[in-house]
């Protein structure tokens, strides 16, 4: 259930996304979705010892994120820097390419 809940917010996220795309456009906003990426975080952590387990086969093979907080804020900071106003109401990944949803 908790992975319901939490594809379906994120859906809604970046469905909000483009509504507001839509309505700041007129104004010069540009509106993005961004993932940061896999990074190595606490909560990372708290997923890996307390979810991530070899009773949860659905999890094995996930490795531990080599990108730190720092590295991902950067490149996010790049990809907002350099926005235009065709990339509005997209979903991006923090290197700037688009994920399709």
């Amino acid at each position: 259930m908790p992975a319901l809940l939490f594809s379906s917010r994120k859906c809604a996220c970046v469905a909000e996304t483009t509504v507001l795309a839509n309505d700041l456009k007129s104004e010069g906003f540009k509106v993005v979705s961004l993932h940061p990426g896999e990074v190595n975080t606490v909560m990372w952590k708290h997923l890996k010892d307390n979810v991530f387990t070899e009773s949860n086969k659905s999890m094995s093979g996930w490795r531990q994120p080599s990108m730190t907080p720092q590295q991902s804020v950067q490149a996010m900071l790049q990809v907002i820097t350099g926005l235009t106003t065709n990339d509005s109401g997209k979903f991006l990944l923090y290197n700037g390419s688009v994920i399709p949803w």
